[in-house]
């Protein structure tokens, strides 16, 4: 685990420090089990998100290039940008 800090209410932390002292746990402890639900609930994962702009691009047919997933460099900032690829171009042309 890794340690951090937050702010919070005053009207939270005493919420947070009588559940605890309640059920004899850390106000620490609570706060984890309270995030980890809420992010279950949200479906906080990355991966469940990723799968759901897969099945929207499905809906409206999207595509894209085959070898976008190994070659995303190239196409963000190489010579396959649309908004960097001139870059490219006249450095091949400077070197003829």
């Amino acid at each position: 685990m890794k340690r951090t800090q937050l702010y919070l209410p005053e009207k939270t932390l005493k919420i947070l420090k009588k559940e605890a002292e309640e059920n004899r746990r850390s106000v620490s402890d609570i706060v984890r089990e309270k995030l980890d639900e809420s992010l279950r609930r949200s479906g906080g994962g990355g991966a469940e998100f990723l799968l759901k702009i897969a099945e929207e691009a499905k809906k409206y047919k999207v595509s894209a290039p085959h070898d976008l997933s190994t070659n995303h460099d190239e196409y963000l900032y190489g010579r396959k940008s649309p908004k960097w690829s001139y870059l490219y171009k006249k450095r091949a042309t400077k070197k003829k």
